[in-house]
């Protein structure tokens, strides 16, 4: 099934602030502990350059504490490390299938998961 996605990475959150710019991205998946600033910084500054699609935190910060920032940061799901890999990709085509029910989806003429 995930050979359905087209994975970018980015080394940091300048990195990722500029590819978002350049293309727009089905779902961002962020860490809190990037190496040049907060993953949950750089998700209210996505959000304020307009970023739309879902954003996931994934990060070994696991206090309510933490949830409740990220969440409040402006992402749409919070999951703590460890992980269950399976349980991953079923909250992303969820938030996938989600987003494209919205006025903000971009929809293309093939599917690009299943």
């Amino acid at each position: 099934m995930t050979e359905h996605f087209a994975v970018f990475q980015s080394s940091d959150g300048a990195d990722a602030l500029e590819k978002v710019k350049q293309q727009v991205y089905d779902l961002v998946i962020l860490d809190i502990g990037l190496p040049d600033i907060d993953g949950r910084e750089l998700c209210r500054m996505l959000r304020k350059q307009g970023v739309k699609c879902p954003i996931f935190m994934l990060t070994g910060h696991d206090a309510g504490s933490d949830t409740l920032l990220g969440l409040d940061a402006g992402a749409n799901d919070y999951i703590t490390k460890p992980f269950k890999f399976t349980i991953l990709l079923a909250r992303i085509l969820a938030q996938l299938r989600q987003h494209e029910q919205s006025e903000d989806a971009i929809l293309y003429p093939w599917p690009l998961y299943f």
